[in-house]
């Protein structure tokens, strides 16, 4: 019995590795294609600064591996940035607004906690007149994961309706609702809704790339592109974590995978280990430290004799790759 029960052991865990193994780095031949970079327009977002003064992204936006918990599946949908710190370190707001949600200690099933294993939650709504992928916005929301408190310096809490400005205190980073010291930080667009957890998530980086010295966009792409199935593999530097969209035009039809706006994604499926039916997303591991960000994305059933394939950034910088044959 004791054997058998070792053997079983040891068959869930290759079965596991099997499924749950994440991209690796990329070695592939591209000589029969064309590469052609494609340039965006950047959008100003207002004057902004990052929630604290030590930046260091320990999990990027959108999807990624989760090998640690095995007990969810391989892969999640991450709504914002992870920004590793030390308990204590002070976090900001990173514009002017008025404080929209102090929650303390929100737990996964509590009642109406809209940030489950958020542990102390502040939000911040802040007004701006802008554009969206062509939607219009008089609005959008900071919000802060994980705080340790709400201290914002000389006896004070920080409470809801309070005004703040462009760096105010926020609280304190820490790990309540979490197993480390991190801010988890996200971008919310519109009407937020605390019990939605996915469509008004955009990437922070729309928000903060261009106001500081550490991750910028650059747009330094390496594109790999495979076959049996079609598979687009995709890195960037560690320093450069604004990645948004893949799409792929192939026998007259068109698949694109857009991040931000969610486009092509089936948001009841985002955290299944292959969430997104007409293509399966394999991130690698991140962590801050790790050398680059790689992603593999692979389409079975689509005509591997494509005609275009475009990776784009948040600005809708990147990378057009064509066959030399066509």
């Amino acid at each position: 019995m004791y054997n058998l029960r070792i053997y079983l052991a040891m068959l869930v865990f290759g079965l596991w590795l099997l499924i749950c193994s994440p991209a690796s780095a990329l070695t592939c031949d591209m000589s029969q294609y064309n590469i052609s970079p494609v340039t965006g327009t950047k959008v100003d977002y207002g004057n902004t600064r990052w929630p604290v003064n030590t930046i260091q992204i320990s999990d990027p936006f959108g999807s990624r591996y989760l090998a640690k918990n095995t007990s969810t599946g391989c892969y999640d949908y991450h709504r914002g940035l992870d920004l590793q710190g030390t308990e204590g370190d002070t976090v900001y707001s990173i514009a002017a607004g008025t404080v929209y949600i102090v929650q303390y200690e929100c737990k996964k099933g509590a009642l109406r906690c809209g940030f489950p294993n958020g542990g102390n939650v502040a939000v911040v709504e802040h007004p701006l007149t802008f554009k969206f992928n062509d939607k219009p916005y008089t609005k959008y929301y900071s919000v802060y994961l994980h705080l340790h408190n709400f201290d914002i310096g000389n006896n004070q809490k920080l409470k809801q309706g309070q005004p703040v400005v462009l760096g105010s205190p926020i609280g304190k980073l820490g790990r309540t609702g979490a197993s480390y010291d991190h801010l988890h930080f996200e971008i919310r667009l519109g009407d937020i809704n605390v019990t939605e957890r996915i469509d008004p998530s955009v990437n922070p980086l729309y928000f903060l790339e261009e106001v500081h010295n550490v991750y910028r966009d650059t747009n330094n792409y390496t594109v790999c592109v495979s076959k049996s199935p079609l598979t687009v593999s995709f890195s960037s530097s560690n320093q450069e974590l604004d990645f948004n969209e893949i799409e792929i035009q192939s026998a007259g039809e068109t698949r694109k995978i857009n991040f931000s706006t969610k486009e092509g994604i089936d948001l009841t499926q985002v955290d299944n280990s292959s969430p997104y039916g007409l293509v399966t997303i394999n991130p690698a591991d991140f962590k801050f430290g790790t050398p680059e960000y790689l992603i593999d994305f692979q389409f079975p059933g689509l005509d591997e004799n494509f005609t275009r394939i475009f990776v784009r950034d948040i600005w809708g910088n990147g990378l057009e790759i064509t066959p030399k044959s066509l």
